[in-house]
């Protein structure tokens, strides 16, 4: 006797069911490479920052200096962030507007989570800082992986 057409279905299902696990498995692992290569991308990217604030503040006023190390720290964290952290080659000025978008909106995340961390801590500067600076890299992490570099 064939089988029933429900008992095919049943093992369809479970074969699809089986690549979904496998798929989902495959994404969990490079979703962990990608986190381990972000932390070792982002303090490089911290360093590129201080060292062009540090070197620049010496030659012209500090909002200067500011600015030239952000935009220095952007490229840099666009250019390792694309090509290491998650592996992408692909030629995509929508990519990287949308990079511009979350630098901006990271940079005021991070302002306003270092005003809140500052009110609630009694002015605590450093675990403001921290707190700030690590919420907005997890923040940051989230952005690039599902929305800027998908």
């Amino acid at each position: 006797m064939p089988p029933s057409d429900s008992a095919h279905s049943g093992g369809a299902r479970a074969g699809v069911l089986a690549v979904e696990v496998k798929t989902a498995s495959q994404d969990h692992k490079n979703t962990m490479k990608e986190i381990v290569r972000y932390c070792l991308v982002t303090p490089f990217v911290g360093l590129v920052d201080f060292g062009t604030y540090y070197g620049a503040q010496h030659v012209m006023p500090l909002a200067a200096a500011k600015a030239l190390s952000f935009a220095a720290a952007a490229v840099t964290g666009y250019l390792l962030n694309k090509h290491v952290t998650f592996a992408k080659h692909r030629s995509s000025p929508a990519e990287a507007a949308r990079y511009l978008v979350i630098q901006f909106s990271l940079l005021a995340f991070n302002v306003a989570t270092n005003h809140a961390a500052l009110l609630l801590s009694s002015g605590r500067v450093w675990e403001s800082m921290l707190t700030a600076s690590l919420l907005t890299a997890v923040l940051s992490f989230i952005c690039k992986k599902w929305w800027v570099f998908r």
